[in-house]
């Protein structure tokens, strides 16, 4: 030990006595430590962090799965442009729910809840606000292993007792709304028109199944409910016994399937059972992309690892008569080695502890760019598990990019190196080969990267750029729910509200046309259906749905190509107003690709007896689901004909900033109804940049590590090239003496430094051919292979590689012969 503490002293004073190359060095491996820390914050936080629950690695989620229903999806998919989710899975109905409650062994507890999220007016002080709830079994809490961070969750008694008028809190929401009141609990709360009693407040960390505000229990079960075996809507979660592993589950689940099968096969029939894991159900396709990224983030470690170790080499050869005459006096080729494996990582501890600043103030950029679908993301924070992964990638780091200078310096050439009288401090063929390798594969490695940020950047270039049919300047967004206790459904109130609500809108100074729709384009809902072509064998032709009031169209701005818009006079309580759609031209290309389809009358599957719908409209083509999906088949039903949704989203176009007038626009809404919440008030341009931000956030960490990459790799052809100018400055001196001219030196130096860059280019071109495929869910009409990115990186970095080189190469042109050839 005391050895060893001389040598850590010794190691100490040596890199105090060149801070020079010290700091250069902290800050090389404080960029690429620091980079990699980061992202591994967010793969902890998605992948390796544990769910807030108890015992989590026993919850799995059960699924009823059907290969048919997958293969109907994709088909949809491909028909309308997008479908959220082309698996077989889906949820169950109360009887399965109970037969897997009732009728296995292999679960210790089985919940359920119902998917549909909620949206409730929470009405008393303050300004109305819409609330996310969902309804969960009694026992939901329970099973996740919850405890209340105030007050108590569900229980039989007050969840059946009550009929169901309790409700728990989010944490969030209990303090935004009630202002943490601390003897909430057995109060009553207001929401859409009904009372509930607050039994409890959910932890601070609780976010399941997405982020809700208020949980509700589900309603009992009617006997038709019981019976019902086609009425899939009930999620189910279950909590694996002990001992009992997912196969074992998964086998016994299946089995009981198949017998259902045989019992009820008008509703059973086809249908298996899929188990799992919860986190995995949470993590879903992040998981790939995410390690992805960390992977970036270790090339960015490994050149940071070649720079320094090029670096340590030429460092080396300076150290040279000094390795050899610890050498001569006794110090064996391992002490020689530690020296300098020693000094290795005191530097990378330095940039390790540099690299956790970095990766500190990375993280607060990374939770502020986070795409909001990774819910996880929100949690990002420093904690011992990423700390303890710096320190040891920082050990790692250093004993990596030592290991080479180590082994070149132990080994010094006594009799060449102490010769009397020499000044020889040149370096070996075998130095010169391995210095020229590492600076060879930093340049392939930065090319890896820039090749992948510009595959993003085109790709974010290209979406941005593409049509979206319709105008989002100056186009305000914002939704608006009714509650069905007072606004029931198909009734006239809930199109009376509307027609008010616009009308006022459109009377605002500075707003040019209002309407309402439901979906509203980028806000990540579709809706479908199928229809029957009157006179015609067509009767399952799909379409996504749409229901908007007049002037929609003119608001979005999207073009009317034949026939008219909907007028007021299409509402339900018009006489003898006949049932009318629009279509996009993508559905009037595919249905009635020769003909004129305005006048034709089709039957849509939702409206069930309702009597056909007269087409009397085509417009252009507009996306919806991003913009990324192709615009699909559309079909516009006039909402006042049928007001089925009590959601509704209005959309404002305004003749200046959208935003100006969002106060206007609430007063407007309030003055026809006080007690309705207005929400998700966003201009369509925001909804379009939050559709692309898991795109734009895998961008921004390409990008970002390319740059690093970038410089890193112009460090080290300046270093490499540097040095050799350095080393052979009696030679140039001899040259200049001889008559050789200023270019001859510069591109004596200037092939060496752009063949390195050469070999390397052509050795990631390669690598990126390879490597970018795994990009290619990312990019959008562009090939993961594309030549253009190709050649624009190759010469971005021949470009930083050129000026690298030039600087110390220029340098080496202005050696004075006398000085250079002076003997000591």
């Amino acid at each position: 030990m005391q050895v060893l503490l001389k040598d850590i002293r010794y190691g100490v004073r040596s890199l105090l006595r060149q801070p020079g190359f010290t700091v250069v060095a902290v800050i090389t491996l404080a960029l690429g430590i620091g980079a990699n820390s980061a992202v591994f914050s967010v793969v902890n936080a998605v992948i390796l962090r544990p769910l807030p629950f108890k015992t989590p690695d026993q919850l799995v989620m059960v699924w009823e799965t059907s290969a048919e229903l997958a293969r109907d999806r994709q088909s949809l998919g491909q028909k309308l442009g997008s479908f959220p989710d082309v698996s077989g899975n889906c949820a169950t109905s109360v009887p399965g729910f109970l037969a897997w409650r009732d009728q296995t062994r292999v679960f210790e507890d089985v919940a359920a809840y119902n998917d549909f999220t909620r949206r409730l007016a929470l009405t008393g002080e303050g300004e109305p606000e819409e609330v996310l709830g969902v309804e969960v079994s009694p026992n939901f809490f329970s099973l996740l292993g919850t405890q209340a961070a105030l007050g108590g969750t569900f229980t039989t008694d007050n969840a059946e007792g009550s009929n169901g008028d309790v409700v728990v809190l989010s944490y969030g929401l209990w303090q935004r709304r009630f202002g943490a009141d601390p003897n909430i609990v057995g109060k009553k709360t207001a929401m859409s028109g009904k009372s509930y009693t607050i039994v409890g407040i959910a932890p601070l960390s609780f976010r399941f199944p997405r982020r809700e505000d208020v949980w509700i229990p589900l309603a009992r079960a009617t006997d038709e409910d019981l019976h019902d075996r086609k009425s899939r809507y009930l999620d189910v979660i279950a909590r694996l016994k002990p001992g009992v592993s997912l196969q074992q589950a998964q086998a016994e689940l299946q089995t009981l399937a198949s017998r259902q099968a045989q019992d009820y096969p008008l509703s059973n029939k086809g249908w298996s059972v899929a188990l799992v894991p919860l986190h995995r159900q949470l993590v879903g396709e992040v998981r790939s992309k995410l390690l992805m990224l960390f992977g970036a983030s270790g090339f960015v470690v490994l050149i940071a690892c070649a720079n320094l170790a090029a670096l340590m080499l030429a460092r080396g050869a300076t150290r040279r008569r000094e390795m050899a005459i610890r050498a001569a006096i006794g110090a064996s080729r391992l002490r020689l080695a530690r020296q300098t494996l020693i000094e290795s990582v005191l530097l990378a501890i330095l940039g390790g502890g540099a690299g956790i600043l970095l990766a500190i103030w990375g993280i607060e950029i990374l939770r502020s760019i986070s795409p909001p679908d990774i819910q996880q993301l929100s949690q990002l924070r420093v904690d011992l598990r990423l700390l303890c992964f710096a320190f040891a990638s920082s050990v790692f780091t250093g004993l990596l990019f030592g290991l080479a200078p180590a082994l070149e310096g132990s080994n010094p050439d006594l009799h060449l190196t102490l010769k009397e009288g020499s000044q020889w401090s040149g370096t070996s063929g075998r130095s010169n080969r391995l210095r020229n390798a590492l600076v060879v594969s930093e340049v392939a490695l930065a090319l890896v990267l820039l090749t992948g940020a510009g595959l993003m950047i085109n790709t974010l270039a290209r979406l941005y750029k593409s049509d979206r049919g319709f105008d989002a300047q100056r186009l305000l967004t914002l939704r608006t729910s009714l509650p069905a206790s007072k606004y029931p459904g198909y009734s006239s109130q809930r199109a009376a509200f509307f027609e008010q609500v616009i009308e006022r809108i459109d009377s605002i100074p500075g707003v040019e046309s209002a309407a309402a729709v439901y979906p509203l384009p980028f806000s990540g809902e579709q809706q479908g259906t199928g229809f029957a072509v009157e006179g015609t064998a067509l009767n399952n032709v799909s379409t996504n749905y749409r229901a908007v009031t007049p002037g929609y169209f003119k608001t979005m701005r999207i073009p009317l190509l034949m026939g008219r818009d909907f007028a007021s006079s299409d509402a339900m309580d018009a006489d003898g107003s006949p049932r009318v759609v629009v279509i996009n031209e993508s559905l009037a290309h595919h249905v009635w690709p020769t003909e004129n389809p305005i006048g034709k009358r089709v039957k849509l599957g939702s409206y069930g007896g309702h009597p056909p719908a007269e087409i009397i409209g085509v417009v252009g083509d507009a996306k919806y689901a991003g913009l990324d999906a192709p615009a699909g088949p559309e079909l516009y039903a006039p909402y006042y004909q049928s007001p089925r949704y009590a959601a509704m989203f209005l959309v404002v176009r305004g003749s200046s900033d959208s935003i100006q007038i969002a106060s206007a626009i609430r007063r407007e809404i309030w003055a026809v109804d006080k007690n309705q919440p207005v929400e998700d008030m966003r201009t369509m341009e925001e909804l379009i940049s939050r559709s692309v931000a898991p795109r734009r956030f895998y961008m921004s960490l390409l990008g970002v590590f390319g740059a690093i990459a970038l410089a890193l790799a112009a460090v080290g052809l300046y270093g490499v090239v540097n040095f050799s100018a350095t080393q052979r400055t009696r030679e140039v001196g001899i040259r200049i003496a001889l008559g050789a001219k200023a270019g001859d030196v510069l591109g004596l130096f200037l092939k060496q430094g752009m063949f390195l860059n050469i070999i390397g280019s052509a050795i990631g071109l390669v690598a990126s051919f390879a490597l970018t495929r795994t990009l290619a869910s990312l990019l959008f009409e562009i090939s993961p292979t594309d030549p253009l990115t190709f050649v624009v990186v190759a010469l971005l970095l021949g470009a930083v590689s050129f000026a690298a080189c030039y600087i110390p190469a220029r340098r080496a042109t202005k050696v004075d012969p006398l000085i250079a050839l002076r003997y000591e």
